[in-house]
């Protein structure tokens, strides 16, 4: 049986690698090839029957514009997202978009940040 957990990351994978061919979690590629996607999720805990995570997507690229359009793709399609297999159903809703300073100056990266609540299915 499928672990939720592994049932979200992977549906987020393949929604985020519609917009972006190196999508990767929690860490860089390697080799490094621009752009790339990095996400995280983080449960916050368990309310009311369902799990409170935060979603967050970190798109890396050396063009600002470039990074910006897949930002706008992943932020389109996470805003009031919902999903549901024979293991969970989870949905998000858009929180936060920032640009993050890297020491690099060649290198830019758009912080997106999404609550994704999840709910396991009894089957």
């Amino acid at each position: 049986m499928k672990s939720n957990t592994n049932a979200i990351r992977a549906q987020v994978r393949k929604e985020i690698l519609a917009f972006c061919s190196s999508v990767n979690y929690k860490k860089r590629p390697t080799p490094i090839k621009y752009p790339y996607t990095i996400f995280e999720i983080k449960e916050l805990g368990t309310e009311d029957g369902k799990t409170k995570c935060n979603l967050e997507v970190n798109i890396v690229s050396k063009n600002l514009a470039e990074a910006m359009d897949i930002a706008d793709s992943v932020q389109d399609l996470f805003d009031h997202y919902s999903y549901l297999d024979d293991h969970c159903a989870f949905e998000t809703y858009r929180l936060q978009r920032n640009q993050v300073e890297e020491e690099d100056k060649s290198i830019e990266r758009l912080r997106l940040l999404f609550e994704l609540n999840y709910h396991k299915r009894e089957v």
